[in-house]
């Protein structure tokens, strides 16, 4: 009876050693886990984000900065300027001249003329349209200050002149 006794103790102690050792395992094995997400963390956070691919997968041209159009505003440079109706594209009236001045002052009529990205957008027409605003280049209108383009080119050009 003793000896079973002593058996059944020994086999006791034994599972409750394999089961320590199995927690012990266990834990190590979670550090391990918990050291692994950490390193991955860090490797992440270092790297640098992924780049942005651009829409069309062609380089567009820029498109002129607010100082831009203040800069042709401040020099009355208006004959650069064309407003789009439609398919057509028209030199600003003498009105609209004066907004963008307004505009340029810091104070205009935000429901006329709207602007993205702080840049004028367009005018928005008694009917709700928006006819939109553009810059063309400096050769391309004709005798009448006409232009059947509504590029942005030039730009460059009267950003110099805000320099």
């Amino acid at each position: 009876l003793a000896s079973a006794a002593k058996a059944k103790a020994a086999t006791a102690a034994e599972a409750a050693t394999t089961a320590a050792q199995n927690a012990e395992a266990a834990r190590q094995a979670a550090e391990h886990a918990a050291a692994e997400q950490r390193a991955a963390e860090e490797q992440a956070a270092a790297a640098p984000p992924p780049a942005k691919k651009q829409k069309g997968g062609g380089a567009k041209a820029a498109k002129p900065a607010a100082v831009t159009w203040k800069a042709l505003v401040a020099a009355g440079d208006f004959k650069r300027m064309r407003i789009a109706v439609g398919k057509n594209s028209f030199p600003l009236k003498d009105i609209q001249q004066a907004e963008l001045q307004k505009w340029a002052a810091g104070e205009w009529d935000k429901g006329w003329l709207l602007l993205r990205l702080g840049v004028p957008h367009c005018f928005v027409s008694q009917s709700g349209s928006q006819d939109k605003l553009s810059l063309i280049d400096d050769g391309s209108a004709g005798e009448d200050g006409s232009s059947s383009g509504s590029g942005s080119g030039g730009a460059a050009a009267a950003a110099k002149m805000a320099a």
